[in-house]
């Protein structure tokens, strides 16, 4: 079993990167009839290459089979379906095995492009159980379509070779995407301007159930195992608490629960990961991204160990970003730094040292007008130590009071007179 579970992953991930545009299948089944043959149910069915959901339409179907009638007044009970096929199903028997043989169908998102649904489609594809323990299915959802050409020539005749594989995003299904991971993909640049790359994306977006809150919780004796891990949708932060994780799950405990721990952590955007000899078994991370183009594989191979580097040197790995487009981006504090001042307390301050300057500036002029009238000004330790005698003496001359001043060394009989202006008045 375990020789079979390794040949058939072999030829799974070979047939990621077939490089020629004849061995790409039918990706966009027509089903068509027209006014006679709608009433019967008697459909007929035509495919092509459309690379994309985008391409795959009912007008793409009317413009390259005849049988697909356009819906005019002459044909007004014709009828004409489109449906993209992106999941492909790579199955074996057990007699056949290990040449898988493919099968596509319409899943519109990856949930529901498993093994189980391939088994339930095909015939090919056995179901699991030990009758058929040397059996093998895989299902691949494909939501990136990479378009390229790297020979004038076949540029020219639009002749293009065409690779399909699961991207996660929109943002991680890029041109540049493609031709880190392809190699008949040129490298965008001016040396390869006469060369084209374009990327598709085809999957779904995100939904709004996604979610955003991952609770990390023990009771009592399970603490010393780990936490476990249970998830659910927040539209911010402020709804993504102890107190929620609680409440939405049983294996959370009260918080403050003396035998039990609960750590909410908000995120909008989840890293999927494997490197060349796990993939395509994926590792999951989330973080919190403050914007949508913060949230791509550059980032998950920075923050985490499990996502490599994407390069020559890792082919075979895998970075994906998935970015939850339905929870609010809002700043998230970070509880190690202080809190930034809100600009009204920033007002106050300016106004506070405003005022203060003023009165400096008052106080300034003020005492140098009065120095100018001839005041002395003492401090109010020297005043205290001035003694004013008994039966002051005004001076005729000069309008003074005579002051003694007592000396500072108690054992000191001398003492000093200081004169100090008195403003007289009429």
């Amino acid at each position: 079993m375990k020789y079979f579970a390794i040949i058939g992953i072999v030829f799974v991930i070979g047939s990621f990167f077939r490089a020629t545009s004849g061995e790409v299948a039918d990706d966009c089944v027509c089903k068509c009839c027209d006014s006679d043959n709608c009433g019967k149910r008697a459909f007929s069915f035509h495919s092509f290459v459309a690379g994309s959901r985008e391409m795959c339409t009912p007008e793409a179907c009317q413009a390259k089979f005849s049988q697909c009638l356009d819906r005019g007044s002459h044909n007004s009970d014709s009828q004409v379906f489109a449906s993209y096929l992106d999941c492909e199903c790579s199955c074996c028997r057990d007699d056949k095995c290990p040449e898988l043989s493919s099968h596509r169908f319409s899943a519109g998102d990856p949930s529901r492009c498993t093994a189980q649904q391939c088994s339930a489609r095909f015939s090919q594809c056995p179901d699991g159980g030990s009758h058929h323990i040397a059996s093998e299915v895989f299902a691949v959802y494909h939501d990136c379509s990479c378009s390229c050409c790297s020979d004038e020539r076949q540029c020219t005749l639009g002749n293009m070779n065409i690779y399909r594989w699961y991207s996660g995003s929109r943002g991680s299904c890029t041109p540049q995407h493609c031709s880190a991971k392809f190699k008949q993909c040129p490298d965008p640049g001016s040396h390869n301007e006469q060369y084209t790359v374009t990327a598709l994306y085809s999957g779904a977006e995100v939904k709004d159930v996604e979610p955003s809150c991952d609770c990390a919780c023990c009771k009592g004796s399970e603490c010393p195992n780990g936490r476990t891990h249970h998830k659910f949708f927040a539209e911010d932060p402020t709804k993504c608490t102890a107190e929620a994780c609680s409440a939405n799950f049983d294996q959370c405990p009260e918080v403050g629960a003396e035998d039990g721990e609960v750590f909410p952590s908000y995120y909008n955007c989840i890293c999927k990961c494997c490197d060349e000899n796990s993939c395509p078994e994926n590792v999951e991370n989330v973080f919190y991204a403050e914007s949508q183009s913060l949230c791509d594989p550059s980032q998950c191979s920075a923050r985490f160990s499990s996502c490599p580097d994407l390069g020559s040197h890792n082919i075979g790995a895998e970075v994906k970003a998935v970015f939850n487009s339905a929870v609010k981006l809002v700043v998230v504090e970070d509880s190690g730094t202080a809190s930034t001042l809100p600009t009204a307390g920033w007002v106050g301050i300016g106004i506070a040292i405003v005022l203060a300057a003023i009165s400096i500036m008052g106080m300034v002029v003020y005492i140098t007008m009065k120095k100018r009238k001839g005041y002395k000004w003492i401090s109010e330790d020297q005043f205290k130590n001035l003694t004013i005698q008994a039966n002051p003496r005004t001076n005729e001359d000069n309008g003074n009071v005579d002051i003694v001043q007592a000396s500072e060394q108690s054992n000191s009989k001398s003492t000093e007179h200081v004169d100090i202006p008195i403003n007289e008045t009429d």
